[in-house]
């Protein structure tokens, strides 16, 4: 007798879940789970490798949306673009208190333009946390 659909699941699903009881992947049951993971070494890889270009082609898309360069600078390799929060009202937006990465929660209400947020590099920014000002202001004023 054939099983149905949803038979198949259930039976999957029963099999990857005695693999992980038992300290093996659940994709390859003959494979042990690296330590403190459930998965083995090459779907360990293989997660992280699509994990990291999930976060670029989400930064590109927010990087996109606010600006493709630094608004100091000119700097337009998203390596090394962030978002700034130009009013320095950071804080209210820490992932603590929305309960998901920024550019997750940025992306799900749809880019709000109402919060302030510009793009800065990595120098800028940091420059401008730590100083109070960026370099590049100082030289554009001709201080």
């Amino acid at each position: 007798m054939a099983q149905t659909k949803e038979q198949k699941l259930a039976r999957r699903k029963n099999r990857r879940k005695q693999s992980k009881m038992a300290g093996f992947c659940t994709e390859h049951p003959l494979r042990p789970v690296v330590f403190g993971h459930t998965m083995c070494e090459p779907c360990l890889e293989d997660h992280r490798v699509k994990s990291r270009q999930r976060y670029k082609n989400l930064k590109i898309s927010v990087l996109e949306h606010y600006g493709k360069a630094c608004v100091c600078c000119g700097e337009d390799h998203f390596e090394f673009l962030s978002i700034e929060h130009s009013r320095g009202d950071g804080q209210k937006h820490s992932s603590k208190k929305i309960k998901m990465p920024f550019y997750c929660w940025l992306k799900k209400k749809n880019f709000p333009q109402d919060l302030g947020l510009t793009v800065l590099c990595f120098n800028c920014n940091c420059a401008k946390g730590f100083s109070g000002y960026c370099p590049h202001e100082r030289e554009k004023n001709g201080q």
